[in-house]
């Protein structure tokens, strides 16, 4: 099996977890934002270009383009889990991100 097909099964298997509300990693460290603070600041990823995304942190070029990318061959993304199934956004990423970004 090639390693591509392994992330990919990774993944979805990441999401389904975070679907279920099970999590592998729990960080409990660092404070969750409000829903507030998530709503109000957040960037829809659904309709950023590149350059939005990459006011995100921990996002740079290669990676917003690889998600404009996705979101093109795939569609929207219906829930921001599934940016997960972006080569290059790890669980450990979407963490540290996940406040930051929205899907409507």
């Amino acid at each position: 099996m090639r390693i591509a097909n392994i992330y990919k099964i990774f993944g979805i298997a990441v999401l389904a977890a975070q679907m279920l509300g099970m999590s592998a990693c729990s960080d409990t460290s660092q404070p969750r934002p409000t829903e507030h603070h998530a709503v109000s600041d957040a960037v829809n990823i659904n309709t950023a270009t590149a350059a939005e995304l990459t006011r995100i942190p921990y996002i740079g070029e290669k990676t917003a383009e690889r998600i404009v990318a996705f979101r093109e061959a795939n569609g929207r993304f219906r829930r921001p889990e599934e940016l997960l199934l972006v080569q290059g956004i790890s669980d450990e990423r979407f963490r540290r991100i996940r406040h930051l970004i929205r899907t409507e």
